[in-house]
């Protein structure tokens, strides 16, 4: 069976610049590129005619050499680093806290979101070791913002086996047609999943859903299904902003703006749903939702939802990435209340993405 090396006992603050941020935080990567990598969003709506989509196969070694191999570096000792690369920052604390103290706050929640950026291969080494080294007692449930609710019944009859494999769970749930990156880079959060005998568990709607709220709305939904999601609560007006501005920028600003408000709506359905999720997971044990950065930025994400639903004991921990000259982390104050730990690292040359979408809207 495959396993993750581990170290044993040993949000949202997202990669880019935004509006508010202080002048005095690190150099984070690439822009553009990382808020494209986050919204992939995968829906219809009625001014885009398509829905936007969001290897290795000797596991261990290729994937560590996918992420640089350096993420274990970043779970050792008992002591934070002195660069930025590998760092955790507390915003509880306003202060870099070492690994160990960020698992000793993991044992003590009861909802912990993990964010990501979904083709970033240290970001899932490292919520596979949170999951590994944790002390969580009774029955942990990790829900998966990659899979939707259609793949239910194939994943429970999945994990019932003896001994499911994680290596094939991808080719189960049919992931090579999903839209995700490749299986390879989530092989390690599920692998440790299951050797933890965890629950795994879906997520998203089903997309029939997601596309009858974007071509219709809320107006799709019965009251009492908005009253559950607390979909009829609306968004602080200054958070709705931000994420429609956010939905822009991370398509290039090439979206037409009656477009924005179905993006929104979607977005909105989605972490309401991923919420819903997370407690009734939560009814049984601990609940992890595996998710990306945007979706667990306290302030109008998961989080925002399991707030109104009255849920304690909430944890929030983004994985955000950064340039290799950004070294200073000592000397690098950092004051996001979006969430409760940032864990530094490396970033993931994307090019240019925008040059695709442009040829994709010339021909739409």
């Amino acid at each position: 069976m495959y396993r993750e090396i581990s170290q044993p006992g040993t949000d949202m603050r997202r990669t880019g610049t935004r509006t508010g941020e202080d002048a005095s935080m690190p150099r984070l990567a690439n822009n553009r590129a990382s808020r494209f990598s986050r919204w992939r969003l995968r829906l219809v709506v009625p001014f885009v005619s398509a829905m936007l989509l969001a290897g290795l196969t000797s596991h261990a070694p290729a994937s560590d050499a996918e992420a640089g191999a350096e993420w274990q570096t970043w779970t050792t000792g008992d002591h934070a680093p002195d660069q930025l690369i590998g760092a955790i920052w507390s915003s509880r604390d306003q202060a870099f806290v070492s690994p160990s103290a960020l698992l000793q706050a993991v044992s003590e929640a009861r909802f912990i979101l993990l964010g990501e950026n979904h083709d970033n291969a240290a970001h899932h080494h490292l919520q596979a070791w949170i999951i590994r080294n944790a002390s969580l007692s009774g029955n942990l449930s990790v829900v998966m913002e990659q899979i939707d609710a259609s793949k239910a019944e194939t994943l429970e009859a999945f994990l019932a086996q003896s001994d499911p494999d994680p290596v094939k769970l991808g080719e189960t749930l049919d992931w090579a047609k999903s839209g995700w990156p490749d299986w390879e880079l989530y092989l390690p959060v599920a692998a440790a999943a299951i050797d933890r005998q965890a629950g795994i568990l879906p997520g998203l709607p089903a997309r029939s859903q997601t596309r009858r709220i974007a071509e219709e709305g809320f107006a799709s939904m019965t009251a009492d299904r908005l009253s559950a999601l607390k979909l009829d609560q609306p968004l602080p007006e200054v958070q709705s902003e931000a994420l429609r501005q956010e939905i822009a920028e991370a398509h290039c600003d090439l979206l037409p703006t009656q477009a924005l408000p179905a993006m929104e709506a979607v977005q909105r359905f989605r972490d309401a749903y991923m919420a819903e999720a997370m407690l009734k997971a939560a009814s049984k044990g601990p609940a992890i939702l595996i998710a990306g950065n945007g979706h667990v930025e306290r302030n109008r994400g998961v989080p925002w939802y399991l707030k109104q639903a009255g849920a304690e004991g909430v944890l929030v921990i983004t994985m955000s990435e950064t340039l290799p000259d950004a070294r200073s982390a000592r000397e690098t104050p950092v004051n996001d209340q979006a969430a409760d730990y940032t864990w530094y690292t490396t970033h993931v040359d994307r090019g240019d993405p925008c040059a695709a979408l442009r040829e994709r809207f010339k021909t739409e």
